[in-house]
């Protein structure tokens, strides 16, 4: 599933800023726009997440 793209998962580019505001105010992280449209599956958006975390650290 980390793998399916999100498209296949139901979840169009509405959705996938929603979910990325949500962990960027609950994780106090920042990322840029243009990371958030290259993370087209679940595992790419949890690597931009946890290198930002990692960066904030």
């Amino acid at each position: 599933m980390l793998d399916t793209p999100f498209a296949e998962l139901n979840y169009d580019s509405v959705a996938v800023l929603q979910v990325t505001g949500l962990i960027e105010r609950e994780c106090e992280v920042q990322l840029a726009e243009e990371t958030v449209a290259e993370a087209d599956t679940p595992r790419i958006l949890l690597r931009f997440i946890n290198e930002s975390l990692s960066t904030t650290v």
